[in-house]
């Protein structure tokens, strides 16, 4: 086989994978120490953007989803006040019982403070409703997270933290 014939049938996979990496996984830098200790600011981490489905690029809006976001993931977001993008741990999912307590909600052996905001929002349920998660930041007196906007659409997510190989 001539080397000309190789390249022509190893190319256009080579390519095509390559294009799917680039659409699927996305390196972005912590900026903040609301995930400090486990994602201190600086540090670069990948994102996987396909990690619960495909989404449709101008819309933003999941075609297909094949994973549901599950507890302790760390998850790329924007947030529903004003749609900044955050990193943040997801501590209660779709259809998750909780139980608050004057302005703590207990999610499990997890006790997280409520902002009036998020308690007013959350006492109507009993339970965390289907298309909406409840995040918080690993270092609670620097976060804004889920305690201080409310629930987080899964519409929303962007994508889950993989790996975290660079930086400080």
């Amino acid at each position: 086989m001539k080397s000309r014939d190789t390249l022509t049938i190893i190319a256009p996979p080579t390519l095509i994978a390559v294009v799917l990496m680039a659409a699927a996984v996305q390196a972005v830098q912590v900026e903040g120490v609301s995930m400090s200790p486990t994602l201190p600011h600086g540090r670069t981490m990948l994102v996987n953007r396909a990690a619960y489905g495909l989404r449709l690029p101008v819309i933003n809006r999941y075609l297909t989803t094949w994973h549901t976001p599950r507890n302790g993931d760390i998850i790329v977001y924007n947030t529903p006040d004003d749609d900044s993008i955050v990193v943040k741990r997801l501590v209660a999912g779709p259809g998750e019982r909780f139980q608050l307590l004057g302005r703590r909600m207990l999610v499990g052996d997890s006790e997280y403070e409520l902002s009036t905001y998020s308690h007013a929002q959350l006492q109507q349920f009993a339970r965390i409703p289907d298309g909406m998660v409840f995040t918080a930041g690993e270092n609670a007196a620097r976060s804004r997270d889920s305690r201080h906007y409310g629930l987080v659409p899964i519409e929303s997510i962007r994508g889950r933290v993989l790996i975290t190989p660079f930086g400080p």
